[in-house]
């Protein structure tokens, strides 16, 4: 348990447990660049958003067709909006599970500080998108004003406004509890020493669980973000505007698709690596603990291999993220697909 005392309690902070907190380095980097290049190439979707808002506005009466394809989107978005919550839950347990279990009572004075400071800028900076109307904040008034032109149900709008600001409330929390789980898997064991093979097995595997359930709250993200964005399309009266509106979705999903493959990849790759590293270290030490196996062979049967074939599980999971665009625009396209009846 966390509060149990070991000889690593005596001080403030093991240096172990701090260079762990490195790996948090290059996700955060992946996180701040792909937020700018995305201001940078999409400066004006709220201005586009405020011509499609002006578009629906003009076309009068929604007609039934129209009214029945907005019932259709707003199922399928309240089904993805389920899956990224439980996801995100789901992946912020488990988080905190496995960083109570590496680290130490006094790691926890680091993590969990630096833990909550990385939250409150996430938040920080989802309100400044807000108040200075940053295309960041784009994807949420792109839809949103569109369903306010549409005069949907008052009521009803208040209901997705606040699902949407606690969707976003987790897309800061998860990964970034995720993220801290993940720099404590690089963190040396509680009772002191390098340790042994078994206890970096044992990080390896809090570690892969980490990308599997990171990967399927991104998945689950980027299906609801592709609905979301296409909601409006179901709005239109218009076919070739309608056709457009998806067209754009999907290629928001597949850009945040693609630079979240890169966010899981830039912390699993350089973790396993250094696991990796730790593990031949100590069996170079004590060659005999291997039993007469090879090293690579010994590494495997713990699951620290670094080859392709016992990497293609963690190899779906990051690319996961990437293909869920595509998925989520054949999603977003079902309804219209669909033969109405009579």
């Amino acid at each position: 348990m966390a509060g149990e005392a070991s000889p690593r309690d005596s001080g403030f902070l093991d240096p172990g447990e701090g260079l762990a907190l490195l790996l948090a380095v290059p996700p955060l980097a992946v996180v701040v660049i792909s937020q700018v290049l995305f201001e940078v190439a999409g400066f004006d979707l709220l201005p586009l958003g405020q011509e499609v808002q002006d578009f629906v506005r003009r076309t009068g009466p929604v007609p039934l067709d129209t009214r029945l394809g907005d019932m259709e989107t707003r199922l399928f978005w309240a089904l993805s909006a389920f899956a990224a919550m439980a996801a995100a839950l789901a992946l912020t347990i488990v988080a905190l599970a496995i960083l109570v279990r590496s680290v130490t009572t006094r790691g926890l004075r680091l993590f969990v500080p630096i833990g909550f400071a990385l939250i409150v800028l996430g938040l920080l900076s989802f309100y400044y998108a807000m108040v200075a109307e940053t295309p960041i904040a784009g994807m949420f008034r792109f839809t949103y004003d569109n369903l306010v032109a549409a005069s949907l149900d008052p009521g009803f709008l208040v209901v997705v406004r606040w699902l949407v600001i606690f969707l976003n409330l987790l897309s800061v929390v998860a990964p970034l509890s995720a993220m801290m789980a993940a720099c404590s898997t690089l963190a040396p064991p509680r009772h002191g020493g390098p340790g042994d093979v078994a206890f970096l097995a044992g990080q390896v595997r809090f570690l892969k669980v980490l990308v599997v359930l990171g990967s399927t709250y991104l998945v689950a993200g980027v299906l609801n973000m592709g609905v979301w964005l296409a909601w409006p399309a179901k709005l239109i009266g218009s076919e070739a505007h309608a056709a457009q509106v998806e067209s754009l979705a999907g290629t928001i999903s597949i850009y945040w698709g693609g630079c979240f493959t890169v966010l899981i990849a830039a912390f699993y790759a350089p973790a396993m690596i250094l696991l990796r590293d730790r593990a031949e270290t100590v069996i170079a030490r004590s060659p005999a603990s291997t039993g007469g196996m090879t090293v690579e062979k010994f590494l495997e049967d713990h699951g620290i291999s670094l080859s392709l074939g016992k990497q293609l599980p963690q190899i779906a999971a990051v690319l996961a993220p990437l293909l869920a665009g595509p998925i989520g625009s054949a999603i977003t396209s079902l309804a219209g697909a669909l033969p109405m009846p009579g």
